[in-house]
């Protein structure tokens, strides 16, 4: 009885400020009603093993209720530039220039175009050194040595030179 009141003294049940008496009935009623079950080993499934204590704690892990929100934000917030627009003028030059680089023994070119963005409106400007191989007339587009093609609408400007590094295709990629 002597450990009985010491471990209701200590015990944190009693911060409620229950008496004694009310601690021992609560004891007899828990051992009425769970008396039978109280002293029996813990259940372990056959059926299913025992999870990791990592497996146990993701379950209870903060899921994101709005998949793909931050995705979506972040693809707002990125920039794009609007295609700059050429007109007649701008475009005759441009085909005069490269008629001359096609007819050219060195087709080694600055090139400046717009990439159209794939996701929204607008896209960015690029100037690359490269060598022009030909025109692919079906998709009016320049075929460039490196195999790739620049639609002919696309391009801005060409500039022939003796500093452009013909197969290296060093490319810068300026926002305007």
């Amino acid at each position: 009885m002597k450990d009985l009141d010491e471990s209701l003294q200590n015990s944190w049940h009693n911060v409620r400020g229950a008496s004694r008496k009310d601690l021992e009935e609560g004891e007899r009623q828990a051992l009425l009603q769970y008396g039978d079950i109280i002293d029996l080993p813990h259940h372990e499934s056959t059926k299913h093993p025992h999870l990791s204590m990592d497996l146990r704690a993701a379950q209870f892990a903060p899921f994101a209720a709005l998949t793909g929100f931050g995705d979506a934000i972040k693809e707002t917030a990125r920039r794009t530039e609007k295609r700059p627009e050429i007109d007649e003028d701008q475009k005759e030059e441009l085909d005069r220039k490269l008629r001359e680089v096609l007819a050219a023994k060195d087709r080694s070119i600055r090139i400046t175009y717009f990439i159209p963005d794939a996701r929204k409106e607008g896209g960015q400007i690029a100037v690359r050194d490269v060598t022009a191989v030909r025109i692919r007339t079906p998709e009016r587009a320049l075929v460039l040595a490196d195999g790739s093609a620049v639609p002919l609408a696309d391009i801005l400007d060409l500039e022939r030179g003796t500093d452009v590094q013909g197969e290296e295709n060093r490319e810068d990629t300026e926002w305007m």
